[in-house]
């Protein structure tokens, strides 16, 4: 006899299904996230590493291109002013702070629909009862009259 992975029968409760799910989703973003942040890192520490030898090297190239070509346009004093604009960063850095909010603010939004939808899979019929129960109860009401 065959069997397939759906005729497999495995006993889980609802409470188990609903924690394989999500625990198995929390792996695939914990791994996801690990497998872009340490190369992320990595790089830009080497990026901060070769800056100052990648300044030399433009400013080598564009000296060069200077004296080929003399139609091209002078860019040695836009190159000068790149430490200036370096010095300033901390006026930059007030955007990439709040895009880094606005990502935290995200993730806890993330965070925060699935612990609500954790608990309505695991309460959804308990949820269901009551609901249909105040609705029953409602309808019912209206059809009531007062006499006076």
């Amino acid at each position: 006899e065959r069997r397939t992975f759906t005729r497999r029968r495995w006993r889980l409760s609802r409470v188990g299904a609903v924690a394989v799910v999500y625990l198995t989703l929390l792996a695939a973003l914990g791994l996801i996230g690990s497998l872009l942040v340490s190369p992320l890192v990595s790089e830009s520490r080497e990026l901060i590493e070769i800056a100052p030898s990648l300044y030399r090297q433009l400013q080598g190239q564009l000296i060069d291109l200077q004296r080929r070509y003399v139609w091209f346009r002078d860019l040695t004093g836009l190159l000068e002013r790149l430490p200036e604009e370096a010095s300033r960063l901390t006026q930059y850095l007030g955007a990439a702070t709040g895009v880094a909010f606005r990502v935290f603010g995200t993730v806890v939004s993330a965070v925060t629909i699935l612990i609500v939808s954790f608990y309505m899979l695991l309460e959804g019929p308990v949820i269901y009862g009551t609901a249909a129960g105040i609705r029953s109860v409602r309808s019912s009401s209206r059809h009531v009259t007062r006499s006076c």
